[in-house]
């Protein structure tokens, strides 16, 4: 399991041309890829790194990428 996040000044999130997502002013876009063999660890990993991720003020785009142990 992985996931990358972007600082990003908007965002919108497209299903079959459909948006089911967005947001228009500055913030952060999580993408998540999980495969049949990641389970609740992996999710629990994941979502424990991004909770306790710290952002510091930065000139110009921003993308970190974490993955699961």
């Amino acid at each position: 399991m992985r996931a990358v996040i972007q600082r990003v000044n908007r965002a919108v999130v497209r299903v079959d041309g459909e948006v089911v997502g967005e947001f228009a002013r500055p913030g952060l876009m999580v993408l998540v890829g999980a495969t049949h063999d990641d389970g609740p660890q992996q999710v629990a990993t994941v979502a424990r790194k991004i909770a306790d991720l710290r952002l510091l003020e930065a000139d110009g785009p921003v993308t970190i990428l974490i993955e699961a142990e």
